[in-house]
């Protein structure tokens, strides 16, 4: 029977967390332990009813994203400063002692097999402290997952994390959740490995069908799914409706779905659309635990993020049978098939994005054509069980999966 760990450090719940959850929900561990900070927001990760063999265990550690969020508080710039160094100067030595605080707490499991489940990368440094730490443990199989793209690190650091970098690469196996983002690992830091790719998957739900035969006058609803921040650039998509309106598109809705985690984003883009004279036009309906209803409902979903690995929300947007329109960061070409789909741009071109939804807006019976495309590649490439079981022949869980299945039966 096989133990496992699942390690998760995150700073905003999002995709990630939603991919750590089904895992720990379906990977067939006799037994598994999550690890979490105890300030990780958890909305997801632990939504609904845990299966009996998953242990929580909460570990107690300052982050260097909160120590700096300190500095943020005060209104004393030579304060600010004082909070700004410390954060920055502390990173490392808490790192050092991470690796033996973590080594403590995953020999006390006992489990065979340790998975982090990070971000981006570098992203969380528990995430590669704790990776270092479990490849100590005689025995232990480990991988590290990463979810979005990794990012070079500056100059007057790169000796430290040159160090860091070899050695997960030398003692663990890395897995991304797209070809981009295991290109982007090699190309961006000293990782030499090539990344087990294994795509993001989700539950199938069950669609409605969509028969309807409406002109571009009648309403058309677009959706889009994240929390604000500059990143997720919802601006982007704000302008474009400003467009369309100005065209003389008057039926046309956006809906905003998400919490706000970065200085008056979404207060900016209200304020905006205001200014473009749409703002009857849009609406804001933060944070909603269960978005299924609004993917049904919508004609249409945009992703408007300057970066990304591979989106959760189009996965969800194509199983619904909706056709979607992104920008071309991490792996969403390897999502959205330009002319299939749906449609890729540029970050940031506000206008080709308007030009993409026009072409929706006159053109419904495509717009059902390209939703019908994504459900069926959803389908054949993108679901829960099939990302569970990649999953778990990586883990090498085969033998595991099919020993619970023979106790089930008897």
């Amino acid at each position: 029977m096989t133990t496992g760990i699942l390690f998760v450090e995150n700073y905003i719940a999002g995709g990630s967390d939603q991919v750590a959850h089904l895992l720990l929900k379906q990977l067939p561990f006799s037994s598994l332990t999550l690890m979490v900070n105890q300030n990780d927001d958890t909305t997801i990760l632990l939504a609904g009813a845990l299966p009996p063999h998953v242990t929580v265990v909460r570990y107690h550690l300052v982050t260097v994203p909160e120590l700096l969020s300190i500095c943020k508080s005060k209104k004393s710039a030579p304060l600010r400063t004082l909070f700004w160094m410390m954060g920055h100067l502390l990173r490392y030595p808490l790192f050092v002692f991470s690796i033996f605080y973590f080594f403590i707490r995953i020999v006390r499991t006992k489990a065979s097999v340790f998975v982090a489940n990070n971000g981006g990368y570098p992203g969380g440094d528990y995430c590669r402290s704790a990776s270092i730490a479990a490849s100590l443990v005689p025995r232990m199989k480990v991988f590290h997952i990463v979810h979005s793209m990794a990012v070079p690190p500056p100059f007057a650091i790169a000796a430290i994390e040159w160090l860091i970098d070899y050695s997960i690469d030398t003692r663990c196996r890395f897995i991304t959740v797209c070809r981009a983002a295991a290109d982007q690992l090699k190309a961006n830091r000293w990782v030499r490995q090539d990344a087990e790719v294994i795509y993001n998957g989700l539950e199938p739900v069950t669609t409605a069908n969509d028969t309807s035969d409406q002109s571009y006058e009648n309403d058309f609803t677009i959706l889009n799914v994240g929390y604000f921040d500059r990143n997720k650039n919802q601006a982007m998509l704000v302008r474009a409706l400003g467009d369309l309106v100005e065209k003389g598109f008057r039926g046309v809705s956006v809906h905003f779905l998400g919490a706000e985690t970065e200085d008056a984003q979404r207060e900016a883009c209200s304020h905006l659309a205001s200014e473009l004279g749409v703002a009857k036009h849009v609406s804001f309906d933060g944070f909603v635990t269960d978005p299924q209803p609004w993917y049904q409902t919508c004609d249409l979903f945009v992703l408007c993020s300057d970066c990304e690995g591979l989106p959760i929300t189009i996965l969800e947007a194509m199983r619904s049978g909706k056709p979607v329109v992104a920008t071309a960061v991490g792996g969403v070409s390897e999502l959205v098939l330009e002319g299939v789909n749906g449609f890729v741009i540029q970050p940031g071109d506000f206008k080709s994005l308007a030009i993409r939804i026009e072409t929706f807006l006159l053109d419904r019976p495509m717009a059902r054509q390209f939703g019908a495309a994504g459900k069926a590649l959803f389908d054949a490439s993108f679901t829960m069980e099939r990302m569970v079981s990649k999953y778990a022949h990586v883990f090498g869980l085969t033998n595991e999966a099919r020993s619970l299945t023979d106790c089930s039966h008897q």
